[in-house]
């Protein structure tokens, strides 16, 4: 029953897949990613125009000796406001280059993730076929001490042997269903862990593809780690940011200019006394 699959994931590749479109964590790295690449237009907008309009009206009433009939006028007012942030000494540019080293920062740390997730896939295949063949090598080996007791017990009946040898054998079929037992359990856990990091049970696994070549000698393996790893990659990104960080804190010691202007329309409307136009 533990090696009966519900879903298949029959190659390395299909397991790939499948822990690629459904992880949970590589989901969730993928939206941080998204939030993360927000931060960009929201660093920009301090430079781009702000806009403003007002449109506002009143109904004026003066009544005459206390009596609604008087004087009525009514007016109305459009406004149009603009302005436009010409030097910011230069809070806006690093404010935005530190957001920009941001969403580098979160796109290596998401192939990190990845790398991660897969190489859990990677292992997670492996236990489940290695577990696999433990239990049918455990099975095996009870059918082979089966039929040594088997032998043994006919022996005895006959004579040639002592219960001695028989309690041995018994001994050690007891031995090997003890070991078949551990055996099945680290199968339900590696299948469990597949489960967990693929998001569907295996199926008969095929033999994983074989290794891709390694480096020449160790100083190649770390200058390619430095070059290229995720995680150093992240490092350096937020090396950056943080140094647009500290400009922008020095820009906002800088003056600032800013252009504005606005325009505007009153109108006055009809005035009513004692009821008549």
């Amino acid at each position: 029953g533990l090696a009966a699959p519900m879903a298949h994931a029959e190659t390395l590749a299909d397991a790939f897949a499948s822990a690629y479109a459904s992880n949970p964590v590589l989901i969730q790295a993928r939206a941080n990613l998204r939030a993360t690449d927000e931060t960009v237009p929201l660093a920009r907008a301090g430079m781009r125009p702000q806009i403003s309009a007002t449109i506002t009206g009143s109904v004026q009433d003066s009544p005459i000796n206390g009596t609604p009939t008087g004087t009525t006028s009514e007016t109305g007012t459009a406004a149009l406001n603009a302005s436009q942030v010409l030097y910011d000494g230069g809070t806006t540019y690093n404010d935005t280059e530190g957001a920009i080293a941001d969403v580098n920062a979160a796109r290596s740390r998401l192939t990190s993730t990845e790398q991660n997730v897969l190489l859990a896939v990677v292992t997670s295949y492996s236990d489940v076929r290695r577990d696999q063949q433990f239990v049918t090598l455990a099975q095996n080996n009870i059918r082979l001490i089966n039929e040594q007791l088997r032998a043994a017990r006919d022996r005895f009946d006959v004579g040639e042997v002592t219960r001695t040898d028989v309690s041995q054998a018994e001994a050690r079929l007891a031995q090997a269903q003890a070991d078949l037992a551990a055996r099945e359990g680290a199968l339900a856990r590696s299948i469990q862990s597949y489960r967990r990091v693929v998001g569907e049970f295996p199926g008969n696994l095929a033999s994983p593809p074989p290794l891709p070549p390694l480096p020449g000698d160790l100083q190649e393996a770390v200058q390619l780690a430095m070059d290229n790893h995720p995680d150093i990659e992240a490092a350096r990104f937020d090396e950056s940011s943080a140094r647009s960080d500290i400009s922008s804190a020095q820009g906002e010691l800088l003056p600032t200019v800013t252009l504005s202007g606005s325009v505007s329309y009153s109108e006055g409307g009809p005035t009513i006394t004692n009821g008549q136009t």
